[in-house]
């Protein structure tokens, strides 16, 4: 647990957890935060308009600091400099990190005691874990102050579209709530009205999509799967909402043709945010929409060739002293652009990023389900390397799992257990097959959710007419 308050907020009822964290949402980020927050306020502020050359003095200061302390108190990286007779000064700036290997999901998960630093408390550090783009269930510690910095980040990326503090923003994700029956739920303290996507039918959506109209925000952010399952039903219903400033997606790939129908549907321009839990790259779109800044305050990014123009993007978090990741391969691909971006900002720029990837789950009882709210069932089972569910029909679902060495009953029954519990579907059957490996796209990534469905299957029918 990352704080005794926290393990003790975990142990009451749901209720209480939701109210509790209603009143929390009252309290300025600042003072949640703390001081890092505020002072990663500052420097993006004024590292937005850096040059190149700014950036790269501040990069290589940092990384400057973080060898030295690697080297005095984290096991992993101590060995590592010795055993490849490397001396903190022999890595200075950012073209000496080809002296040090990659750093993988196996030497993480086999290694991650030794990743951790010793000189850094157990309640100044934050649990986190992804299952990531290749379906790889990972667990890790990130410090508080690089969690407090990619906050600020966001918060940044917010203002630089025009937020302003009495802004109102909807929230589409997979938040689940005390009461199983309420599809919504508003914070007042940051003004946002979140909604839950844990399994929708008709009748949810057209529930959501009448709080949409009334609440009328001003900001709408989501998965990109969960505003195509909104968006899907507003189309085939001829509903719309009050166009907001901006729709901001995160989380999952956001293909330019599903862009464009977001876009359409919802009648305002959506912006991307890639980041992920690991806290080594982040990119972000701003008013241009169609190119990747990379904020290199969080970390360095290496870009490592895969084919032609492709990517695949290595980070190296600056800030994550608790367990710090040094030339991490991420597993995402970009394609890279050369020029700069139009918005006249001296950041590298990207053209696309390649996530998380997954099709949308639907059950015999016509509720959708987004693959980033299913794939949380991966998360903490060690015996796991790679998983994948595969949905064959309409009412069967096959979950894929790729052992480190074996499964065991439990891990199986729990896989099930959360499987069913997310769907919350009696017609749906839901086996588990132990397989040897899982296949790749053309892009060499694994889908996370792979549907065989019929679109008559996945949307009920042809759109409705008045």
């Amino acid at each position: 647990m990352i704080s005794v308050a926290r393990h003790i907020m975990n142990k009451l009822p749901a209720s209480v957890q939701e109210m509790a964290r209603i009143v929390g949402d009252f309290a300025p980020k600042s003072l949640k935060y703390g001081k890092p927050y505020r002072e990663g306020l500052q420097l993006l502020a004024q590292s937005k308009y850096w040059d190149f050359q700014e950036l790269q003095e501040y990069q290589d200061k940092s990384l400057q600091n973080l060898i030295k302390h690697c080297s005095a108190h984290v096991p992993y990286y101590r060995s590592l400099f010795r055993e490849l007779g490397i001396a903190p000064d022999d890595i200075r700036t950012q073209a000496d990190l080809d002296k040090l290997p990659f750093l993988t999901r196996e030497i993480v998960r086999t290694r991650g005691n030794d990743l951790k630093a010793e000189n850094i408390p157990r309640w100044d550090t934050l649990d986190s874990h992804t299952g990531g783009s290749t379906g790889t269930p990972l667990d890790f510690l990130v410090s508080k102050s690089v969690h407090a910095l990619d906050r600020a980040l966001v918060k940044d990326h917010f203002r630089s579209l025009g937020w302003m503090p009495r802004d109102k923003i909807a929230v589409l994700r997979g938040d689940s709530f005390a009461s199983a029956a309420r599809r919504s739920r508003y914070f007042p303290g940051s003004r946002q009205l979140v909604f839950s996507f844990r399994n929708v039918d008709d009748r949810a959506l057209a529930e959501i999509v009448g709080a949409l109209a009334e609440f009328s925000p001003d900001f709408i952010v989501g998965f990109p799967s969960i505003l195509q399952i909104l968006c899907g039903w507003m189309e085939r219903n001829e509903k719309a909402i009050k166009a907001p400033k901006s729709i901001i997606t995160s989380s999952e790939t956001l293909e330019c043709g599903l862009k464009e129908r977001l876009e359409q549907a919802l009648k305002a321009p959506v912006i991307d945010f890639y980041g992920h839990n690991e806290l080594t790259v982040a990119a972000v779109q701003y008013g241009c929409r169609d190119m990747y800044h990379i904020r290199g305050e969080l970390g360095i990014v290496e870009l490592l060739p895969i084919r032609e123009s492709q990517y695949e993007m290595v980070g190296t978090s600056l800030h994550n002293y608790a367990m710090p990741f040094i030339r991490y391969r991420t597993g995402d691909v970009a394609i890279k652009l050369k020029e700069r971006c139009r918005c006249g900002l001296n950041h590298s720029v990207l053209s696309a990023v390649s996530g998380r990837l997954g099709d949308i789950i639907v059950t015999p009882e016509r509720k959708h389900v987004s693959p980033s709210i299913i794939d949380y069932c991966f998360n903490n089972l060690y015996e796991i390397k790679e998983g994948q569910i595969v949905q064959e029909d309409l009412d069967r679902l096959r979950v894929r799992i790729v052992p480190w060495k074996g499964i065991s009953e439990a891990t199986r029954a729990k896989i099930l257990a959360d499987i069913n519990a997310t769907l919350q579907s009696p017609r749906m059957a839901v086996s588990v097959d132990v397989v040897d490996h899982i296949p790749r796209t053309p892009g060499g990534k694994r889908l996370i959710v792979v549907s065989n469905l019929r679109t008559e299957d996945m949307f009920g029918g042809s759109r409705r007419t008045a």
